[in-house]
């Protein structure tokens, strides 16, 4: 009797498992169809830029179903490196473009909900490309980790026709992505004024990072001084240049981090008076 009712019970729990396997496995695939009807679109602030102008893009992601679909809603967040950007001449393969804050917070949101209809955004831009590091590789490793992602330090090096967008992964899910429809953008040579700050700006990557996030990527004293002189030299001779006027406000964005920054050690190196 015993017997009996242990084997009753071990089929019973072997039922729980099979029924709550089947049921997870029911809710990942229900849960990926959901996500694979997600819309998401890329659309830049205007289809024609200069070389050396940072793009700006508006990224949206839409529930069109009639039913709310759960997700962490942060994946969106362009810092956390779930969405990104591909860029690809007329001719070419789309390579990924990696922006200055990619996966700059490597951790997910709470899950909320995006209802029906509901449409989040984001902002994006692209100028500075952050290259993959390959220094210590050998030329085979190296051309392996660099395959399909831009290599140079502006993302957009040369005049053209591009086209541009964006792929959306999913945390905890490496075969799940959504791609939007792509754009297309004109890049033009300048002239004037803007073709002499370019041609003084596109050979170090230092600038564009600079017009880009209003910081200098060196960390050495002396090369910061030496950049951040330069900027100011461009700026002056140039006053009327457009690419000039991306520095200008990138230099004051600067100079107001810097204040602040001076602020707070003045403030540490204070003691309190006991």
């Amino acid at each position: 009797m015993k017997v009996k009712i242990i084997m009753s019970f071990l089929v019973f729990l072997t039922l729980l498992v099979i029924v709550a396997t089947f049921s997870s496995d029911t809710k990942a695939v229900n849960q990926e169809i959901s996500f694979s009807n997600l819309t998401l679109r890329v659309k830049p602030e205007k289809n024609t830029y200069l070389l050396g102008e940072t793009i700006n893009l508006h990224v949206e992601l839409a529930n069109e179903t009639n039913v709310p679909i759960s997700f962490h809603q942060c994946t969106i967040n362009p810092n956390l490196g779930y969405l990104k950007i591909f860029i690809a001449t007329s001719n070419g393969l789309f390579k990924e473009y990696r922006s200055p804050v990619q996966g700059a917070k490597d951790k997910l949101c709470g899950e909320s909900s995006l209802t029906p209809a509901q449409i989040i955004s984001s902002q994006m831009s692209i100028l500075w490309n952050s290259e993959l590091p390959t220094s210590h590789l050998n030329a085979d490793a190296a051309k392996k980790v660099s395959e399909g992602k831009i290599t140079t330090d502006y993302s957009i090096p040369l005049a053209g026709v591009y086209f541009v967008k964006t792929v959306l992964y999913f945390p905890n899910k490496p075969k799940l992505e959504i791609e939007s429809q792509p754009i297309q953008i004109a890049v033009n040579e300048p002239v004037g004024d803007d073709l002499e700050v370019w041609n003084r700006i596109k050979d170090n990557g230092e600038f564009a990072y600079f017009i880009q996030q209003g910081e200098l990527l060196t960390p050495k004293d002396e090369e910061r001084k030496k950049l951040l002189k330069e900027i100011e030299q461009i700026a002056e001779k140039y006053p009327n240049s457009f690419l000039t006027g991306q520095m200008k406000r990138s230099l004051g964005k600067f100079r107001i981090n810097e204040e602040k920054r001076k602020e707070m050690l003045e403030k540490a190196r204070v003691k309190p008076k006991n």
